[in-house]
């Protein structure tokens, strides 16, 4: 089992990913394509951005670290037991947010996401852009312009 690494904020910038604090700050700066669906469709096109990206141009932030134990008993019980072991094999501690994407963290941060039960943006660097998971029910994905071609976005 491969766990993710916690990577820093500058970290995650040094890569190239695009980021903002607020969503509407994202709307402002960047171009922005919707993705909407049922959750099988719109973890399709996140594979596919990781596909396009690779793992190791692929990020999430996660917050787990940072919910008391009330909260974390309450994700816990949305995922399977593969995932909750993956998920206390990682040791999450308050300061850890920003990781490294693997196959089992994307099944984990994915599936509280598109419950509604601990929401997670994840980041892509090859192709710079970022997927806002789950914003009234949409997924924006964050996009330079200039960028459009290159991360394929008509595809999606």
């Amino acid at each position: 089992m491969t766990l993710p690494q916690a990577i820093s904020l500058d970290e995650l910038k040094e890569e190239g990913c695009i980021y903002f604090a607020h969503i509407q700050e994202g709307f402002d700066r960047y171009a922005c394509k919707m993705l909407t669906g049922s959750g099988e469709y719109l973890r399709t096109r996140l594979l596919e951005l990781i596909w396009r990206n690779g793992w190791e141009n692929s990020f999430v932030d996660f917050y787990y670290g940072r919910l008391n134990e009330k909260e974390r008993r309450i994700v816990r019980k949305v995922l399977n037991q593969e995932q909750r072991d993956y998920l206390l094999a990682m040791d999450v501690k308050e300061e850890d947010l920003y990781f490294n994407l693997t196959p089992e963290l994307f099944s984990i941060t994915f599936q509280l996401s598109v419950t509604e039960t601990l929401f997670s943006t994840f980041y892509f660097s090859k192709y710079p852009c970022c997927v806002w998971a789950n914003f009234e029910g949409k997924y924006p994905v964050f996009y330079k312009k200039e960028e459009k071609e290159r991360i394929k976005l008509d595809g999606i």
